[in-house]
């Protein structure tokens, strides 16, 4: 959601104005459920998130773009002193994300980084909800920096940058045939490194 916001909305309208014919449908769906839309040729381009490089060499006839770097952040609740090494977070208590999310993975390193079992009392999939949760205190948050840049942070809540926390990584996943990607697909993949790229910089 939070790469659909900040990297793919505000392409829509300048796509559409600037290459006339070609359509950009956004379909939001669960990554497994994705990457075999992909295989199937339903869809042109998968875009994956994955904590600190550990993106899987992609299947044979397949090739993964890097698109965007971002570090992960700690979401403090209203009334808890920041952080300022990673050491301050064995205590705390977390809202986790879905096992299926680099949010969890990362939340998963950061246990063994600290070499304790963490405190986890909710499980979530959206990052906007991990924000709501977190600002009426009911725990800490490890977040992407889009998710944070573009969400709202509720009153109160502190947002820490901690050496060590890592980086969220987004990729691009094509097919690649003697016809693919399309030419279609290669502008729209052209323009998300462009924007994101823009992003890295602003």
């Amino acid at each position: 959601a939070t790469a659909i916001r900040a990297l793919l909305l505000p392409l829509l309208l300048a796509l559409e104005e600037s290459m006339p014919g070609i359509e950009v449908i956004i379909e939001e769906v669960e990554e497994r459920a994705a990457l075999a839309q992909l295989r199937q040729g339903a869809l042109d381009l998968a875009l994956l998130e994955r904590d600190s490089h550990t993106l899987p060499a992609p299947p044979r006839a397949m090739n993964d773009v890097p698109l965007l770097d971002e570090s992960w952040l700690v979401v403090v609740p209203p009334g808890q002193a920041a952080p300022s090494t990673l050491s301050d977070l064995v205590r705390a208590t977390w809202i986790d994300l879905d096992p299926a999310t680099a949010g969890a993975f990362a939340l998963a390193r950061l246990s063994r980084q600290l070499g304790t079992p963490l405190s986890t009392r909710h499980v979530v999939d959206d990052y906007d909800v991990v924000l709501a949760m977190v600002g009426q205190g009911l725990g800490y948050a490890i977040l992407p920096e889009l998710a944070v840049h573009s969400g709202v942070v509720p009153d109160g809540v502190v947002v820490s940058s901690l050496p060590g926390l890592g980086t969220r990584q987004l990729v691009v996943r094509h097919r690649v045939t003697r016809t693919e990607p399309t030419s279609a697909a290669r502008a729209v993949l052209e323009a998300m490194l462009v924007r994101a790229q823009a992003l890295e910089t602003g």
